[in-house]
């Protein structure tokens, strides 16, 4: 069902190049109103958070705005032994506002670091402001959708996904295991603490999945997840500071590429350690027990990184190792 109504007709349309998991199309209308009809190509039977979690946060002034999206049912008669039973959906299209002129905030940072000194300067408010949205949409989603306590069960899993993406990076870097004892400790610090409820999330959110539209300031965008991770996983209650430790990776990230391309390192990580602070001033306070369990996220998505990298891009790999020992050096 579209959630605005839109009467003009349609004068172009043309299909992105760019995208690897879906493919979206901008089309065009008299009124100059354009939209991006975006088509799954990897489906998963359940609500795709794409389409589910835009939908509750279209209004909030967070996101693009929703127009509709069409989902696909089946029915398996064979399979029926009760109500819904071998029924099925899957979410296939969206349709969203297409935010023209707007510049994704990748390239917005990698623009300041060829021009930064260490410092922020005028992009200071700007990165307070994207803390403030990540708040807002944070706090949206945890009035729209059920929040639970943090059981022992649910910390142990979480626990146990931090150790086995340990191990992995560390049997990539050996190198790194010279920091096992300090990461572990990181993760026990965090597990002694008390955690905040659990809530859907974004959930794969860096600078690449939020814009900068001129006069209307930071939007996010691609509520999807990895699409090659199962639904389940995807739309599984987790905690909202793994979406602030993936956007304060990313600043480290700009900063290591633009290091990778011959900057000087030390004013580049001084400006990511800058903006990171900027971030979390518009995110909000957060308090001792919810600063151990930040960085005790960020570990894990740097050690992630180090296996991303290790496979697909290993002239990057040097980027999440230094970042780990960057964290580990601020968390003693």
């Amino acid at each position: 069902m579209p959630l605005h109504r839109l009467d003009s007709p349609i004068v172009a349309a043309h299909k992105l190049t760019s995208e690897q998991s879906n493919t979206s199309v901008i089309y065009t209308f008299a009124d100059d109103t354009k939209l991006i009809l975006k088509i799954f190509r990897v489906l998963a039977a359940g609500h795709n958070p794409d389409v589910e979690l835009q939908e509750a946060l279209d209004g909030t002034g967070t996101v693009p705005g929703q127009y509709g999206s069409v989902n696909l049912t089946w029915n398996h008669a064979e399979l029926q032994q009760g109500e819904d039973r071998g029924r099925g959906r899957a979410d296939v299209v969206v349709v969203q506002e297409f935010l023209e002129g707007s510049t994704d905030a990748w390239q917005v940072m990698a623009e300041q670091l060829t021009q930064t000194n260490g410092t922020l300067g005028q992009t200071e408010e700007s990165i307070r402001a994207l803390g403030a949205l990540t708040r807002r949409f944070h706090t949206e989603l945890a009035n729209s959708f059920p929040v639970a306590p943090a059981t022992d069960a649910g910390r142990a899993t979480i626990a146990a996904s931090w150790r086995a993406r340990e191990e992995a990076a560390l049997d990539l870097v050996p190198e790194l295991r010279v920091h096992q004892g300090a990461i572990e400790a990181a993760y026990a610090n965090a597990l002694a603490q008390p955690w905040p409820d659990l809530q859907r999330i974004h959930g794969d959110y860096h600078l690449g999945q939020v814009l900068e539209v001129p006069g209307s300031g930071w939007r996010a965008l691609d509520f999807e997840g990895e699409p090659l991770r199962p639904l389940a996983e995807r739309t599984r209650l987790d905690l909202a500071l793994r979406d602030v430790a993936g956007m304060l990776r990313s600043f480290d990230y700009a900063a290591g590429s633009a290091e990778l391309s011959g900057g000087d390192p030390q004013v580049l990580h001084a400006w990511a350690a800058a903006a990171s602070d900027a971030f979390l001033a518009g995110y909000g306070d957060l308090d001792s027990a919810q600063d151990g369990l930040l960085h005790a996220l960020m570990i894990d998505k740097a050690l992630y990184e180090i296996s991303y990298e290790a496979a697909e891009r290993p002239s990057w790999l040097s980027v999440p190792v230094n970042g780990v020992e960057r964290i580990l050096r601020h968390v003693s």
